[in-house]
Formats: C-alpha cells, sequence, structure tokens
C-alpha cells in the first residue's frame, strides 16, 4: 500500500508500507505500519492520511510476526520527559 501523509509540520510525503493494524492511541486513531521508505515500524495518524492507493503485494505469511514486534516495541518506548 502507498499513502500520502502530512506529518505534523504539514510536509506531505508518500511512504510505501505494509499495514498492521489500526488502533486508538491518546486521542487519535493510528495505523500501525512498517514503512518501507524508513525501515522501522512507524504509527501514522489516520486524519493526517490524504490518500492511499493498494499495490496489490502481499506480505501476509510475515504479517502476525512484524505486529507482535511492533508492539513489544510500543511497550519497550519511554517517551521523553
Amino acid at each position: 500500500m502507498t499513502l500520502e501523509y502530512c506529518d505534523a509540520n504539514g510536509v506531505v510525503s508518500a511512504r510505501d508500507i505494509w499495514p498492521l493494524s489500526i488502533v486508538f492511541m491518546d486521542e487519535y486513531l493510528m495505523l500501525l505500519a512498517h514503512c518501507k521508505l524508513r525501515d522501522d515500524y512507524r504509527a501514522f495518524r489516520v486524519d493526517r492520511i490524504g490518500a492511499f492507493h493498494l499495490t496489490g503485494k502481499s506480505f501476509q505469511p510475515h504479517r502476525v510476526a512484524m505486529l507482535r514486534v511492533f508492539l513489544e516495541q510500543l511497550k519497550a518506548y519511554s517517551p521523553p520527559e
């Protein structure tokens, strides 16, 4: 999947992602995904997604394992004070 995403500074970028889940975090719906541009897991605010396009590429055999890894990273994250 490719999406057009507007970050907190208003910068729009195109991201190739493997979507893993949509969750409610804090005050926003978040799309949890593996971002191919950053080669890392990212949480994208759904309200900042301008458009998305399906690519037809599948990563299904790895989806559950990738989601587990991402959720473990989220649990271990401690935000700066």
